[in-house]
């Protein structure tokens, strides 16, 4: 959706069911913390979404400590064939 606050135009991620009980200028009320382009309804929270970013960003830094400290399997396997060749 698109809409105009205080000069400016701006665009919110809506439901697929949205249009179906809005209409184009119909007054929707919004929260709005000033000095942002952030734009919530009444009963929607950010706080979902920066849990689930924190969540993701925790989860890729395990793997990456995780795959730092695997030893690769490509160079395990030379080195078992290595070992092979010399019994």
């Amino acid at each position: 959706m698109k809409f105009d606050f205080a000069g400016s135009e701006y665009s919110k991620k809506v439901g697929c069911n949205f249009d179906e009980t809005h209409k184009a200028g119909d007054i929707i009320q919004l929260k709005h913390l000033e000095g942002t382009d952030i734009f919530l309804f009444p009963d929607e929270s950010i706080s979902k979404e920066f849990f689930a970013f924190g969540a993701l960003a925790l989860f890729a830094v395990f793997l990456v400590i995780y795959g730092s400290r695997k030893k690769p399997v490509i160079a395990y396997n030379m080195a078992l064939a290595k070992k092979r060749l010399k019994n």
